[in-house]
């Protein structure tokens, strides 16, 4: 099954969203920029208190799960056509119990292989196996953000899909592309990389560029498998 697409024509495409629809991206940017900012100032502030650091912590997942899950809805339906507005970022919080619960799911086996190394290299004390644990559990986690990273987005395309189907789903999606999917990302993390570089000024333009990408990318790959 092959769903090919062009990242040149996926950031393409994004340039030209980014350039139509700026008033409305850049101050949500900002505006989640500030937010996340919040988060992490009350985290510091905290740090050295258990049980508010514990109740920032939540609220901080919660958060930052509320923006993941509402930035790809507006993406999603301003590369669509079907809406632009501040209320897209509402999203029932069913969406984000099922995409939390997926992220849990998927980053349990890493989480396994990592304690069995660990527990390995302990008993051990083998240097050469710390270093190729370490490597296997990188090599894993590449692997898994890449095989799901459509989850989030198939969680509100397909709002009727429960979370074992929402799996499956977002895990064929990918299926097949591993490598264009990787190299994919490899380029969108490096042109966020480029923003910072730009006094983080630069990460008010390449993160709603990189973000429109990837559903773009979504997209493209969604349209065929639905046709097929």
């Amino acid at each position: 099954m092959n769903h090919g697409f062009s990242i040149s024509s996926a950031i393409s495409q994004s340039w030209k969203l980014m350039k139509t629809h700026y008033r409305f991206l850049i101050p949500a940017v900002i505006l989640s920029g500030v937010i996340t900012g919040i988060m992490q100032l009350l985290s510091t502030k905290t740090e050295h208190m258990v049980i508010a650091s514990l109740i920032v912590t939540v609220i901080s997942i919660i958060v930052s799960l509320a923006l993941t899950v509402g930035w790809t809805n507006v993406i999603l339906k301003l590369i669509r056509g079907t809406s632009q507005e501040w209320q897209d970022f509402k999203i029932h919080p069913k969406i984000w119990g099922k995409v939390l619960l997926g992220q849990m799911i998927i980053i349990i086996p890493i989480v396994i292989i990592a304690i069995a190394i660990f527990m390995l290299v302990f008993f051990s004390q083998n240097l050469i196996l710390f270093y190729l644990g370490i490597i296997i559990v990188i090599i894993a986690l590449i692997y898994t953000l890449v095989k799901f990273m459509f989850l989030t987005t198939v969680a509100i395309d397909y709002q009727e899909l429960g979370i074992i189907n929402l799996l499956k789903k977002a895990g064929k999606m990918t299926k097949g592309q591993f490598l264009d999917l990787l190299g994919f990302v490899i380029i969108i993390t490096l042109i966020n990389i480029g923003g910072i570089f730009f006094l983080f000024v630069g990460l008010l333009i390449t993160i709603p560029l990189t973000t429109i990408a990837k559903i773009v990318v979504y997209e493209k790959i969604n349209s065929k498998t639905v046709s097929e």
